[in-house]
């Protein structure tokens, strides 16, 4: 009689367990957001998956601010396909230089367009709360 409860917890457990692993799914040459923490999965390949890691640094000048220089934000991301180990790739916004927001992976393009909340003078991003707006293509063009 003692074995009803436990196999009822452990169905709570692998329940609990594959909603928090739950990845969004996105479709080749559409932009999507994909949040801090999060991961995505191709849809027209399900073995292709990128998560953002996290954002290494937001320098770049806040709203209603005058700046000498625009700054930039740099975002680590991980890739993996088909069961392949993880490979990670950084990615950074900066104006006039494209080609930094631009990474390759196996045989894929990816491109990171935006990154929000831009930053407000006297506040502070906290960790999490960054969305990333990507777009990755078959092919290495971007």
């Amino acid at each position: 009689m003692r074995r009803k409860p436990t196999i009822i917890l452990m169905h709570a457990v692998l329940a609990l367990t594959l909603a928090a692993c739950k990845s969004d799914r996105f479709e080749l040459g559409v932009p999507f957001t994909l949040k801090e923490g999060g991961i995505a999965t191709a849809k027209e390949d399900k073995t292709l998956e990128i998560s953002m890691v996290e954002v290494m640094e937001d320098s770049r000048c806040p709203v209603n601010v005058n700046c000498i220089w625009e700054g930039e934000a740099t975002v680590r991301f991980t890739l993996a396909q088909g069961g392949q180990p993880p490979e990670e790739m950084t990615l950074t916004l900066r104006g006039g230089y494209r080609d930094l927001a631009v990474g390759r992976f196996s045989g894929y393009s990816i491109s990171l367009l935006r990154l929000d909340p831009y930053p407000v003078a006297d506040a502070k991003t906290e960790k999490g709360a960054y969305t990333a707006q990507l777009v990755v293509k078959a092919g290495s063009e971007p």
